[in-house]
């Protein structure tokens, strides 16, 4: 999926309008075409003209931004996602709460650390491989959940559930469903105050054209060492060369040693151990031209995007592939695979008005019932298609009355990825309720 964007940077847009005709001239068939109605002289004249300004253009960006053209263009993307995606609006260094949880001093990386900002790593999810566990795909939510840890606040990672169909289905970056842009934008969660921008993104391929898997470890540890300065965090992520990638924390002690931390599984490593294959066998799959990072401890946290992706300390583990809501512990109820036909009872089908029902197990002692209605979509994500708006219950008394309450949640979202999951539940092996 290409980012479709508005630039309101004069200097982008002249190098943006350049590049596109460059493109244009360049293209076999495109190219082939406007050199034969312009003739060979004027179709060389424009193509360097064309070069021309976008080395100008390139220069006076840098200039302007006093960075790179790929960084310059990175904050220009960032910005417009903080102005056009809601969920990115708001941000604060520290705000006073977070998930219902109240902020608290700052935390060691002793306090932070111990498997915290992701305990249920090893939990087992019934009918789920747990090569499979949403929490063992959720590193980009368990790097943001250690750095606010971090700042004091005593709260976890929650789920991924990923669906790169999803992904493929979104036309532009508003369209992402708020699980899938910190996946392939994780640096977008956090803006740097004084940038107006998410922080500048570093690729280790760019400072070292030279940068190999033999090499890797003996340069990230030059590189980072300049980069990092004593108690500063930055995030390290990549992609997988087989697909998919990861993302970890590096810091600088007091004393100046390097820490690679992967809040994901609690492990600790040296930069080394991290990127030697004789260390670490998975550093032989990094894809070299992903190998990115940015500082974040100096940065504010987009404080909506935060609450939906986190989730207080002591929440319990999802109980099945499929959650009902960001909020595990209040309205996640245990699905057991059983969809109603013409079997719906009484009660239910009069009070559901015909809309599509689906059984989702018990639920604070009363049977709970998805209906197939929409209530519209929180403001909070106006403009994200994706989002269909989140639905509603009905709870059936168990006892026979009929006595029947409707319950809608607001912090509820129900996205096209979870759609698909409550579709797969089946292949996990759920009984259907008798």
């Amino acid at each position: 999926m290409q980012p479709d964007f508005t630039c309101s940077n004069a200097y982008i847009e002249t190098w943006l309008d350049a590049a596109k005709l460059q493109a244009l001239l360049t293209n076999g068939i495109s190219g082939k075409a406007i050199c034969q109605r312009l003739g060979s002289k004027k179709y060389k004249a424009l193509l360097e003209t064309t070069e021309q300004q976008l080395k100008q253009a390139q220069q006076m960006l840098e200039l302007h931004e006093g960075c790179s053209l790929r960084k310059a263009l990175d904050r220009e993307f960032s910005r417009y996602c903080h102005q056009q995606i809601p969920l990115l609006r708001q941000h604060d260094i520290k705000p006073e709460a977070l998930c219902n949880t109240l902020a608290g001093p700052n935390m060691s990386f002793k306090q932070a650390d111990h498997k915290r900002p992701n305990p249920h790593y090893d939990t087992q999810i019934p009918g789920v491989k747990p090569s499979k566990s949403p929490y063992r795909h959720n590193c980009p939510l368990c790097a943001v959940a250690y750095e606010v840890r971090r700042r004091g606040f005593n709260i976890e990672a929650g789920p991924y559930f990923e669906d790169l169909d999803a992904i493929k289905l979104a036309n532009s970056i508003k369209e992402l469903d708020p699980m899938a842009l910190l996946s392939l934008y994780s640096q977008l969660i956090w803006h740097n105050p004084n940038t107006e921008a998410s922080p500048d993104v570093t690729y280790f391929a760019e400072l070292s054209p030279r940068l190999n898997h033999a090499n890797m470890a003996q340069i990230a540890e030059v590189k980072l060492n300049k980069l990092l300065q004593p108690n500063q965090r930055f995030h390290l992520a990549f992609q997988w060369a087989a697909g998919g990638g990861h993302i970890v924390t590096v810091e600088k002690s007091a004393h100046g040693q390097l820490i690679i931390y992967d809040p994901q599984s609690g492990q600790n490593y040296s930069v080394a151990e991290y990127f030697s294959p004789q260390h670490n066998p998975k550093a032989k799959s990094i894809r070299l031209t992903s190998l990115r990072t940015y500082r974040v401890d100096n940065c504010e946290i987009s404080t909506d995007f935060a609450n939906y992706i986190l989730t207080q300390a002591g929440t319990p583990a999802v109980k099945t592939a499929y959650n009902l809501t960001n909020d595990w512990s209040i309205t996640m109820v245990e699905y057991d695979g059983q969809e109603f036909d013409d079997d719906i009872p009484e009660n239910v089908a009069r009070q559901s008005d015909g809309m599509d029902v689906e059984y989702c197990g018990i639920y604070k002692g009363w049977d709970a019932y998805r209906l197939g209605g929409r209530l519209p979509p929180n403001p909070l994500f106006e403009g994200l298609t994706a989002l269909k708006g989140y639905p509603q219950y009905l709870l059936v008394a168990r006892d026979g009355s009929g006595k029947c309450e409707y319950i809608s949640d607001e912090e509820l979202y129900i996205t096209y990825a979870l759609h698909k999951q409550l579709k797969q539940l089946r292949r996990y092996g759920h009984k259907k309720r008798s």
